[in-house]
């Protein structure tokens, strides 16, 4: 049941402009302003990582050799490390992990691969720092966490260490915009249009083919690859190998794998 705060939160975003209509610049400004109405996470330590220009968030008594690489969403136009300080700082305490809030470089100025570069780039500073792969998550919400699926596609293909595992938070995983939920909950999407999601996807592809994996993880050879929770508007599902059944839990739609209205 949705708490009254919830409920009073959600209206509020339904009467205001959609953040995803506006320009570019007006986008990112609102785009840092992201976690206002949340709560400080208590009893973090913040600390700078200048190495992928992001932050290390720590609890009190972080589990040894174990880590989180959170990366943000923003439909890979806008966000930062500092617009996910507080959902880090929830994250490390309920897993009493250190978190990394790792930037990277954001379209139209850096297209399509440079998301990924960038996050593979963060995934191999964490192991530097004395972290070990198998006590090592990869987690992200939105674009985030279509970047995180295809991260570890990426490592996999690499034969780099993969880790323990990921968490996707409503990733957009799809930047065909193609489901049938783009449809089907255009009416009830309090953030996203179809048009505004495939605008930004059109800004980061720059013509490359949204089926890409690497771009649109849905569309990948899913096997050989870590557990994947995932969770979305209509709930969470725990992804095996491989995960492509999965795939439309990621998205918010029950029969549909290809995307919803709900995630950049």
């Amino acid at each position: 049941m949705t708490s009254p705060q919830a409920q009073l939160l959600w209206d509020a975003f339904r009467a205001a402009p959609k953040q995803i209509d506006l320009d570019l610049p007006a986008r990112r400004r609102a785009g840092e302003q992201a976690e206002a109405p949340t709560s400080e996470p208590v009893g973090v330590t913040v600390e700078p990582e200048p190495a992928v220009g992001g932050l290390f968030v720590s609890p009190t008594a972080p589990a040894p050799r174990a880590a989180i690489l959170y990366l943000f969403g923003g439909g890979y136009v806008l966000g930062s490390p500092a617009s996910r300080r507080k959902t880090a700082g929830h994250l490390a305490n309920a897993a009493r992990m250190r978190v990394l809030v790792a930037n990277y470089r954001l379209a139209p100025e850096h297209p399509f691969p440079a998301a990924l570069d960038d996050a593979v780039a963060a995934y191999e500073l964490l192991l530097t720092r004395d972290v070990d792969p198998e006590r090592t998550f990869v987690a992200g919400d939105s674009a985030g966490g279509g970047l995180a699926l295809a991260l570890l596609l990426a490592l996999r293909d690499r034969g780099s260490p993969l880790p323990a595992g990921a968490v996707a938070l409503s990733p957009w995983a799809d930047l065909t915009c193609s489901g049938s939920s783009m449809t089907s909950l255009a009416g009830t999407d309090i953030m996203c249009t179809r048009k505004g999601l495939s605008g930004m996807a059109a800004q980061y592809l720059v013509g490359h083919d949204p089926r890409d994996p690497f771009a649109s993880p849905v569309y990948g050879d899913l096997g050989n690859l870590p557990v994947c929770n995932t969770s979305g508007r209509r709930g969470s599902a725990r992804c095996p190998k491989p995960m492509q059944p999965c795939a439309s839990s990621a998205t918010g739609s029950s029969n549909d794998p290809r995307g919803s209205a709900g995630a950049a």
